[in-house]
């Protein structure tokens, strides 16, 4: 393959030209130093010299900068976040000592809204009375009790997910809750 490039005119072009020769000549003795020197008397040298010095300095101020952060963010006075939160499930359940009345829902609906005010997920529903058992039933079921409804909170512990489901206003119906733990996907 041929490296040779020529103008439109015939003519060389004189970098290749130039190219091609510092291959078959080498340059006088001195002359680096000599061009060198008048690069920097000239002060042509001291201009990229000085970038120079500004981008170390900047790389100094940058890494110095990143490094105060991280000590910083060391410190022992930077507070720790919280755990993630868990879903629990709050199962309310009705006995024969509950007392029924007609405003126990808008408690309930009032009761979620406090608590997803508060920046915690809550979903839940109200079960219907009727129900039907499939396969055998677990002899620990007290038969008078029966669920009613479920809610589901984050709560970062068992002992926080129990402190909800006591203010909850079922417990002040005679309800019982069941808290129970939701398992990760």
């Amino acid at each position: 393959m041929n490296d040779e490039r020529k103008y439109a005119n015939g003519d060389e072009d004189p970098v290749a030209g130039v190219s091609r020769m510092a291959g078959e000549m080498p340059p006088p003795d001195g002359m680096e130093d000599a061009l060198v020197g008048a690069l920097a008397a000239r002060g042509l040298l001291a201009r990229s010299r000085m970038v120079m010095v500004r981008r170390v300095a900047f790389g100094a101020a940058v890494a110095a900068a990143f490094a105060i952060g991280v000590w910083f963010g060391a410190s022992p006075d930077t507070p720790q976040q919280s755990p993630p939160a868990s879903r629990y499930a709050l199962l309310l359940f009705e006995g024969p000592a509950f007392e029924h009345g007609d405003g126990h829902r808008e408690e309930y609906i009032e009761w979620a809204r406090e608590f997803v005010s508060s920046g915690r997920f809550v979903d839940g529903e109200e079960l219907g009375p009727e129900s039907r058992v499939v396969g055998v039933r677990d002899s620990n079921i007290a038969g008078d009790d029966r669920l009613s409804g479920f809610f589901i909170v984050e709560a970062s512990g068992i002992e926080e997910a129990l402190s909800v489901a006591e203010r909850h206003p079922h417990i002040r119906h005679n309800g019982t809750i069941e808290v129970r733990r939701i398992r990760n996907r």
